[in-house]
């Protein structure tokens, strides 16, 4: 499944994006910011990683859609629609390299997952969690019309160390 988007497609990841993929998520902001994401990491992890991706997104039952941000031939980011409980709800990830940052594309790549969520699957809420320390973050999902929920004390363990989560949500009437 392909979504097109002014100046990029969102698409499945694919193994020739491994190169870009890569070379944009090997990112200290990305790797302090992404629960599940470390820097630096080699390749072959790096590789490992997409690999996995791959296999998730043609499980079935289909319980995640994950998607790269391709801006041109490279891929620049993901997102991810995951946990997906049909007629009920998701959550949404996402991560953008830093040549790409603040050109957009992640405001307009998470409204048109989150539409998506709620058309294929009939979601009536999207959930984002998000380190507390990532303002970035936060006024993405709040012009994307998420709102903020509450703290989500010690919720993240990341490196031997607990951090506090906002948790965003969108909902569906």
């Amino acid at each position: 499944m392909k979504i097109m988007c002014k100046g990029f497609i969102l698409r499945p990841p694919k193994l020739s994006d491994l190169d870009s993929y890569y070379r944009n998520i090997n990112d200290p902001f990305i790797g302090k910011n992404m629960r599940y994401i470390t820097y630096p990491m080699s390749k072959p992890s790096v590789s490992s990683d997409l690999k996995k991706k791959i296999k998730m997104n043609s499980a079935k039952p289909k319980y995640m859609d994950i998607f790269v941000i391709c801006v041109g031939n490279e891929c620049a980011g993901m997102i991810t629609l995951g946990e997906i409980i049909r007629d009920h709800k998701a959550w949404i990830g996402y991560w953008l390299g830093s040549d790409y940052r603040g050109k957009g594309i992640m405001t307009l790549a998470i409204k048109k997952i989150t539409d998506y969520g709620f058309k294929r699957y009939k979601l009536r809420r999207i959930e984002a969690s998000v380190a507390t320390f990532n303002k970035a973050s936060t006024i993405i999902l709040e012009k994307c019309g998420y709102k903020l929920e509450g703290t989500m004390k010690k919720n993240r363990l990341k490196n031997g160390k607990y951090y506090d989560e906002y948790l965003y949500a969108i909902t569906r009437p």
